[in-house]
């Protein structure tokens, strides 16, 4: 046994596993369906570390698996200690309108051309009428289309709005919004229903509303600077607010796969780092006599890593930039002290540091996407990569400009690669032509945008920003440009239905697997992923999903989706297509009058109600209580959504807008030769973040 640990875990190795065996224990915590107690995750603690205190010295070849206890017990317990350190109200019912009144933390931007774009304002500090003091949550989000523009973070205001609770998961084992919330602390959202009254003109007060206010006057002066959409999208690449870039615009991105640029991470990091290094140790070295005298390169990495901390508070320190940051940050720390830059290492440490910290972040897609990322180019690059770059980089002018591009396919190609379980499970899209986007926009960012950006950011002071952020605007004109391009060539997008979480799980512990073990077993980590995947992608689900407030009932055929009702909200259908993947019949208008077919799946609707089909099993949804009694001699399973309707008798199963509500959806199955209807989302659950826990 010692031999076998002593060979594929080397003891240098084992740091790789700790975030991985950390996030085991987090995920294990958000795995459950009842909350734990604290006494009993300090148990579990305890008992494991007496296992590992008393394998350690006798029993040497079980030190690893001990360890292993040991670390994913302690991100189960930093998973439930963060979840009581952050617990705050959350509503658990639509309220209002009522009057609120609360000091703004935050404030979006968005363009002023746009007469129908709205804008998201953060209070807290919380008085609501209609709410108890200890019902009232600690924080709200607000939709306004009339945000005054004197209005600011530090402002003491009140405003007449709508609360609702957030949203819990439109699909089955989806994104779950009102965990997030809960995370961020946000009780409810709504949206306002009259005009923002300042009642006391304030400062920004915390750190965060400090730099909130200066990324809100930082968007602004771009704004002044740049038309739409240019304007939006330096803005978010530049400071962290993507509040003003059109749909169309963020679509376009995604599906050219240049999306990830408008994230502030690691691009962004190590070229803010990296300029102000080269920048200030290029100026120190000009005089001889300083630069003889002190060490100007440990005085230039400690000056750009605090200027790579300014950054990212300025961006509102999201996951990846944290990620960035440390990274980065710990890279310009080994400068300081003389030691090897980049290894797998760094990034593991990084990880660990950020779970520690957000154990929620685990089950993000950002966590997932950047890390997945950034793990892919250090592993290659710390193996045949650095070897054929090295052999390449004292060539001529234009070998070392096509070993650039070269560098930036493969890149693309692993990063894609790496990403694909997460792309799938959270998004459903597969971007095939990402690497010519890549190619082409990743140079603008590194040499235009980013560099005249910033230093346009640098010069506001002095109000001499306009021709640098002109600059940028042309090179973000020019990366749009590509992405519309890209995004609307033949076959640039493959819809795929979502990557189950079980079979993510195993996909992503192939590709751990590749990425950390040595030797040529480590291969065995692609087969692994590409058949999670492959079953993934065939694997069952539901053929049907109700909303929770019963707006929209989706169908899924052989290629098509199909809508009864009304069409879904613009984030219910964004999930729904992402879950099931295909096309949708008449590009998302729900059935009326019409007869629609896809496979061996029909439904055909009228003004009483719509009936859907699949090889001779009946499904209807019941719009006018006087069809009720027909539809339920025809139908195995009844949707009744006529209020009228609901305290009549159905001699088959039946659900109405109350239980819809009350389960906060159901996905609709075939099972033998009938239809059955399964609450998906928090009916079996009793967390801290569901709507129900009693």
């Amino acid at each position: 046994m010692s031999t076998f640990v002593d060979q594929w875990t080397p003891h240098r190795d084992r740091v790789l596993w700790a975030p991985v065996l950390f996030g085991a224990g987090i995920a294990l915590y958000f795995s459950l369906n009842k909350e734990p107690g604290i006494g009993q995750g300090l148990l579990l603690l305890t008992l494991c570390l007496c296992v590992f205190l008393g394998i350690w010295r006798r029993f040497p070849a079980f030190f690893f698996a001990a360890g292993a206890l040991l670390m994913l017990a302690a991100g189960f317990n930093a998973a439930l200690l963060r979840t009581h350190m952050v617990a705050a109200p959350q509503i658990t019912r639509d309220v209002g309108p009522t009057m609120v009144t609360g000091t703004v933390l935050d404030i979006t931007v968005a363009d002023e051309n746009d007469g129908k774009s709205k804008r998201k304002v953060l209070l807290g500090s919380l008085t609501v009428d209609r709410l108890t003091p200890e019902n009232t949550p600690t924080t709200i989000r607000l939709t306004s289309s009339h945000i005054p523009a004197d209005i600011g973070p530090g402002d003491y205001i009140q405003i007449l709005a709508k609360l609702m609770p957030p949203s819990g998961p439109v699909v089955p084992d989806g994104f779950n919004y009102r965990r997030d919330a809960f995370f961020n602390q946000i009780g409810a959202v709504g949206f306002t229903l009259g005009k923002f009254e300042l009642l006391e003109k304030g400062q920004p007060g915390a750190v965060t509303q400090w730099f909130n206010a200066l990324r809100q006057k930082i968007a602004i002066r771009i704004n002044t600077v740049l038309p739409a959409p240019e304007s939006g999208v330096a803005t978010a690449m530049l400071a962290g607010e993507r509040a003003a870039i059109p749909e169309g615009v963020n679509q376009d991105l995604i599906d050219s796969g240049l999306y990830h640029l408008l994230s502030i991470s690691g691009l962004h990091v190590a070229i803010v780092c990296g300029v102000t290094f080269f920048v200030l140790r290029f100026g120190m070295a000009l005089f001889s006599g300083f630069a003889l005298r002190y060490p100007i390169k440990k005085f230039a990495a400690g000056s750009a890593m605090m200027i790579g901390i300014l950054y990212m508070l300025l961006a509102g320190a999201p996951v990846p930039t944290q990620r960035a940051m440390l990274m980065t940050g710990i890279m310009l720390l080994a400068v300081m002290l003389d030691r090897s830059v980049l290894s797998l290492r760094t990034i593991a440490i990084a990880a660990l540091i950020v779970l520690i910290l957000h154990p929620e972040a685990l089950i993000g897609a950002s966590f997932q996407l950047s890390f997945a990322a950034v793990l892919a180019m250090i592993a290659f690059y710390e193996g045949i990569g650095r070897d054929w770059f090295v052999a390449h980089r004292d060539r001529n002018i234009f070998s070392k400009v096509l070993l650039y591009f070269t560098g930036i396919a493969i890149t693309t190609m692993l990063v894609s690669f790496a990403t694909l379980p997460a792309t799938l499970h959270h998004f459903g899209r597969l971007q095939l032509l990402g690497v010519i986007g890549n190619a082409a926009a990743i140079p603008l960012t590194t040499f235009i945008v980013m560099p005249f950006g910033m230093l346009g950011i640098f010069l506001m002071p002095f109000g001499i920003q306009g021709p640098f952020l002109r600059v940028a605007g042309w090179g973000t004109d020019a990366m749009l440009d590509i992405a519309h391009w890209v995004a609307h060539l033949p076959h640039a997008v493959l819809a795929l239905p979502g990557l189950p979480t079980g079979y993510f799980i195993v996909a992503s512990l192939g590709y751990l697997f590749l990425a950390f073990w040595h030797g040529h077993l480590r291969w065995i980590g692609v087969p692994v992923m590409v058949i999670a995947i492959g079953i993934g992608m065939i694997a069952p689900r539901a053929q049907g999903l109700i909303d929770r407030d019963m707006r929209s009932l989706g169908i899924k055929g052989e290629r098509e989706i199909a809508y009864a009702l009304k069409s879904p909200s613009a984030y219910t259908r964004k999930n729904w297509l992402a879950y099931w993947g295909g096309t949708e019949f008449q590009n998302g208008k729900p059935v009326k009058a019409d007869i629609w077919q896809s496979g061996d799946m029909s439904m055909v609707c009228d003004d009483w109600a719509c009936r859907v089909t699949s090889q001779g099993r009946n499904l209807s949804i019941v719009k006018s209580a006087s069809a009720l009694h027909d539809e339920c001699d025809w139908a195995s399973l009844v949707i009744i959504k006529d209020k009228a309707a609901y305290d009549m008798t159905c001699n088959v199963p039946h659900i109405n807008g109350w239980d819809i509500r009350d389960a906060g959806g159901y996905a609709l199955h075939i099972d033998k030769d009938e239809w059955i209807a399964v609450p998906f989302t928090e009916a079996a659950e009793r967390r801290p973040w569901t709507a129900l826990q009693e």
